[in-house]
Parts: C-alpha cells; sequence; structure tokens
C-alpha cells in the first residue's frame, strides 16, 4: 500500500510504524518472526498506516527523529531535522574544534532554532559552549524546550523569543559570538507547490517560505554580523542549491571575510561559511 502511494522507502516506513506499535528493537522484531499483532495493536497499526498514506510525515507520527545521534521531538509547530543538516552542524564543530582553544568559553548564537536540535548539538559535540537559541514562533520554542530538559541541556542553552523582522532583534539575542549558525526558510515563495506533500501540507510555512529568491531573512541577518559576531568570529548558514553565489555577495557586502561554500554529501551547495575580521587593539 506504502508503494502504490510513491513513498520513497515504503518498506522501511513499514517497519518503523510497525516498531512503533510494538514498542521494541529491529532485533527484537526480527528475532520473533512468528509474533502476532493482538487486536489492539492490529488496530493501531492501521491508524498509523492511515496517518502515512495520507502523507502525513513519518517524524510527526512517531513524535521523534535522531539528529546527529540526539533522539528529538517533533511537532507540525517545527520543521523536522533534515539529514542536510547535520553537515552544516558537523562543519561548524570542527571549525570551532580546530579555531579556539579547548577549555575557552565559547558563546553560540542559533537563528531559527526550531525544535533545538542544532543548539541541542553544539552543547553536545563543544562542551565548553554556551549556547543562545532564538525563533520567532513561541510553539517552536515550547517544543525546543521540551527537548533540551529531556536531553538535560536546559542549563547550556538559553532559549529566546526574537524575530529578525524587528529592531529589537540584537537587544534580544546578544552580542559577541564566537559563532553565529542560522538554518532559516530559504525555498523560494515559487517552489513551495511543488514541495512533498509531507512538506507543503504538513510542516510550517514560516519555517519554509523564504520569499521571492529564498533569502529574504539572510537579507536581514547578514547585516547585523558585524554586531553579532565578536572579532574572528564565524557565520555557518545553510541554503538550498543555487543560492551559494548571491550569498556569497551578500557576505561580502557586509564586509565579512573568508567566505566559502561547502557541499553536502550528494555533492549540492548546502552551507555557506564567513568570519568577521579581526579588529586592532584599541
Amino acid at each position: 500500500m506504502l508503494r502504490r502511494a510513491g513513498l520513497d522507502s515504503p518498506e522501511g516506513d513499514a517497519e518503523r510504524l510497525l516498531l512503533h506499535v510494538l514498542r521494541c528493537q529491529r532485533a527484537d522484531l526480527y528475532a520473533t518472526p512468528e509474533r502476532c499483532l493482538d487486536r489492539r495493536q492490529r488496530q493501531q497499526f492501521a491508524r498509523v498506516l492511515a496517518r502515512r498514506l495520507a502523507r502525513e510525515p513519518l517524524q510527526h507520527i512517531l513524535g521523534e527523529v535522531d539528529f546527529m545521534g540526539l533522539t528529538l521531538s517533533v511537532s507540525p509547530a517545527v520543521l523536522v531535522p533534515r539529514p542536510e543538516t547535520e553537515t552544516l552542524v558537523e562543519r561548524a564543530v570542527e571549525f570551532c574544534r580546530q579555531t579556539f582553544p579547548a577549555g575557552s568559553l565559547l558563546r553560540c548564537l542559533d537563528v531559527g532554532t526550531g525544535c533545538g536540535n542544532i543548539a541541542a548539538a553544539l552543547a553536545t559535540f563543544l562542551p565548553d559552549s554556551e549556547v543562545v537559541a532564538v525563533d520567532c514562533s513561541r510553539a517552536a520554542l515550547a517544543v525546543a524546550q521540551a527537548n533540551l530538559r529531556r536531553l538535560r541541556l536546559g542549563q547550556r542553552v538559553r532559549l529566546v523569543h526574537a524575530d529578525l523582522r524587528q529592531p529589537d532583534f540584537i537587544r534580544k539575542a546578544g552580542r559577541a559570538f564566537s559563532l553565529v549558525i542560522a538554518n532559516l526558510p530559504y525555498v523560494p515563495t515559487a517552489s513551495l507547490q511543488a514541495l512533498a506533500p509531507e512538506v507543503k501540507d504538513h510542516e510550517p510555512l514560516l519555517a519554509l517560505d523564504g520569499g521571492p529568491d529564498g533569502l529574504d531573512l539572510y537579507r536581514r541577518l547578514i547585516p547585523l554580523l558585524a554586531h553579532l559576531l565578536s572579532a574572528g568570529g564565524a557565520f555557518f548558514a545553510e541554503i538550498g542549491e543555487g543560492q551559494g553565489r548571491e550569498m556569497m555577495r551578500l557576505l561580502a557586502q557586509a564586509g565579512l571575510v573568508d567566505i566559502a561554500l561547502l557541499p553536502d554529501l550528494a555533492g549540492k551547495e548546502r552551507v555557506v561559511i564567513a568570519r568577521k575580521g579581526r579588529e586592532e587593539a584599541q
């Protein structure tokens, strides 16, 4: 049924739905192939199967997603974390480990935190970091707060309700960060209807629509980097295919240096990085 519905991984989805209903691990499932579902389990499986056939995201049905080894809760209030975003975080973590001395306080700003996946990963893999995670959606911040509490990272990550489109963003977010990282909406408005039903019909438009060319919010963020970043601090952002050249132009225009474009595992441009120059001592 899932295959006829045109899903990309029908076997995998069926297996994960069954594991969800049985509340067991994959090894347990295959170790007892003779196991029969009882009436309640069959009914529950039918319900979750119907939801997946209606193209509801598998992660919404399961209620959670794995991101860099961290189990995170998700809901229709937040964008489901993608594997491509792991590339963004891995590159940022690698940069910080190579650039900043171990034991020194590393202040990080996660702009558009959503379910808190990036903030949680930074706090986990950069143990000397202090993370501020901002979002304009209170519903998203509630999901992020629950995730951070469950991962016991609430003392390491401060959640802030702030909107890039408002003049008080810097006052709320803070200044002098060693790292500013962002995965802002970057889908061009005209491309929204071409997205998979799981995305366009079930994920928040606020987290998808990036305006005419997908870079509206980045155009608001980039001019603020001069105030948000400390001297020598770095900016990392996730972008869509075909947006690299314009992003690099915007960053150069804002006075940032060492601008580079990095591919994801599929070879598509995905991460843009830049640094604020080191200011001379006063």
